[in-house]
């Protein structure tokens, strides 16, 4: 079971935060409170007039960052409806902008998500003496990147092991028994095609392009069929890719 020990205040909202394909936690994801009742507004609005004497801005009520847990949660808010919207900032941004001028929580993740990862909209109900910890909310974000199966053309079988690898770039997967893969994480771009190669062993390489242009879209692809190598004289002849 899972506790926070938060001295002298009461946990209003809390969640975990996790990545939708491998379920890990995912670590500094922003949560941020889009609409709140009259009450939450009206503390908001008095805290936009208060200003310290060095001009620093108080801390907002309404955003917070998840633990290395991917845990998160919200302190002494006012009863009543709540939505909330967790997405991944892009790196090292802080939690408060220093322009905010003309943005909204609403349109945040246009302006400072990582596009990587798709953002997630939940809804919260706070409400006096209700057991806070037994709807612990999971938030599920969904990465953006492919997914499809590379199969041998000989027999239309799963080639296990196989390697897709996005070019000019890190991301690379490897496929199951069954010749699945997901390769996840991969910055959209609406203006051009990225190359995918898929390299397996006794095979000669395969590449394809594909469009990766929508945030949180994990698109299916079709198959990739592999042709077996030939081989002379015991040696594997070079792939038409190479």
């Amino acid at each position: 079971m899972t506790h926070f020990m938060v001295a002298h205040h009461q946990v209003a909202i809390a969640g975990r935060v996790l990545d939708a394909v491998t379920s890990k936690s995912i670590a500094r994801a922003l949560v941020e409170i889009t609409t709140g009742p009259p009450e939450y507004t009206e503390r908001l609005a008095l805290l936009a007039q208060f200003e310290s004497g060095d001009g620093a801005k108080p801390k907002d009520p309404g955003v917070t960052r998840t633990r290395p847990d991917g845990l998160f949660y919200f302190l002494d808010l006012p009863e009543g409806d709540y939505k909330l919207v967790a997405f991944l900032p892009k790196g090292g941004l802080y939690t408060t902008p220093p322009d905010t001028a003309g943005k909204t929580t609403e349109d945040s993740y246009d302006w400072r998500g990582d596009k990587r990862y798709g953002k997630e909209q939940f809804d919260a109900n706070v409400s006096v003496g209700r057991n806070r910890f037994d709807r612990l909310a999971v938030i599920r974000l969904q990465p953006t990147g492919v997914m499809g199966r590379v199969v041998a053309s000989a027999n239309q079988s799963g080639v296990q092991m196989a390697e897709v690898r996005c070019k000019g770039s890190g991301e690379r997967a490897f496929t199951d028994a069954q010749g699945h893969y997901t390769l996840a994480g991969i910055q959209p771009n609406a203006r051009q095609k990225r190359m995918l190669q898929v390299r397996a062993r006794g095979y000669r390489d395969q590449s394809m392009e594909v469009l990766i242009d929508t945030p949180g879209d994990c698109t299916k692809l079709p198959d990739v069929s592999l042709e077996a190598e030939k081989r002379i004289n015991g040696f594997a002849q070079p792939s038409l890719d190479a």
